[in-house]
């Protein structure tokens, strides 16, 4: 899922959502900015909030932390035809990234091996 601010000054990333024991969803993502990312998280209805290191534009991938790179990883894998690895490569700009904020929804493939949209 990709979400634009509200001012356009980042773009938040999330994969899917995790239920807490205390009946909280938890969405945690990948925030990108003009000059950086760095770890994001939303918990239930209050605003998502930043945490962990920063890295600067373009990134290595390699040089990201570990749930970083998972969270990159399943976003990629629901969401393939996202614009996150590009945005992170360097081979797509911010403004580019902004300005196309269509995200075509992720199908899902049932127990049978048949696709839902």
């Amino acid at each position: 899922m990709k979400i634009i601010g509200p001012d356009k000054s980042y773009i938040d990333y999330y994969h899917g959502v995790i239920a807490s024991r205390i009946g909280f969803q938890n969405c945690f993502g990948i925030r990108v900015t003009q000059n950086h990312c760095c770890a994001v998280i939303k918990i239930g209805d209050a605003q998502p909030f930043t945490y962990g290191n920063r890295y600067r534009l373009p990134v290595k991938i390699d040089t990201l932390s570990i749930p970083m790179r998972n969270t990159l990883d399943d976003h990629l894998m629901n969401y393939p035809s996202s614009d996150l690895f590009e945005l992170l490569a360097g081979k797509k700009s911010f403004q580019e990234a902004v300005n196309f904020s269509s995200e075509i929804e992720p199908k899902r493939i049932t127990a049978t091996g048949k696709v839902r949209a």
